[in-house]
């Protein structure tokens, strides 16, 4: 499991050989109470010369991720871009649900339509293996009562307004989750 991570596609035309193209994830936030992960992704191109001008308005793109699929259009134009710098192509936030024992493997693909322009068509396609969600509770290891009060004599229990009693807890989580806050009860 990772923060973040980047998946390696490539392009389909004849200059395909100068371009890079790639899909950076990273992962923003998590809501364990809704077993969320919000991730943030930005489809990058880099082209190794600068004797490559691709442009083309009204860019076809399309996006799989997780099952859900959107699509729209860009404009797209490397003519100002130097070579082995990175064009972020476009940024999109998606939340993503866990399976229910918290881990999560979200596949994801991509197309980017540059048909009729040297570079082709872009693809991507892989997986992103996101953080767990701690589902389980912590593991109780100890509890134990002490007695730090005064108890009046001829009273061997803990007795209501008279004794004061120390409570004292561990408890392990469960990876990678760590313990917020704790209480005590008496019922519920």
């Amino acid at each position: 499991m990772a923060n973040s991570g980047s998946i390696t596609g490539s392009f389909s035309g004849s200059n395909a050989q100068y371009l890079k193209f790639r899909c950076d994830w990273s992962v923003t936030s998590q809501s364990t109470a809704n077993k969320t992960s919000t991730v943030s992704l930005s489809w990058v191109v880099q082209k190794t010369t600068n004797n490559l001008s691709t442009y083309k308005t009204s860019t076809p793109w399309s996006q799989v991720c997780d099952g859900t699929t959107t699509s729209g259009t860009l404009n797209f134009n490397l003519g100002n871009v130097s070579a082995n710098t990175d064009y972020v192509v476009r940024t999109t936030s998606v939340t993503i649900q866990h399976d229910a024992n918290g881990t999560k493997v979200a596949s994801i693909s991509g197309v980017l339509d540059l048909s009729g322009t040297s570079a082709g068509t872009g693809s991507f396609s892989g997986s992103m293996v996101l953080p767990t969600i701690a589902t389980t509770p912590p593991t109780i290891n100890s509890l134990t009562v002490t007695d730090v009060g005064n108890v009046p004599s001829g009273i061997s229990d803990f007795v209501g307004g008279y004794t004061k009693i120390k409570l004292t807890a561990t408890a392990t989580p469960v990876s990678p989750a760590t313990i917020a806050s704790y209480s005590f009860y008496n019922g519920s």
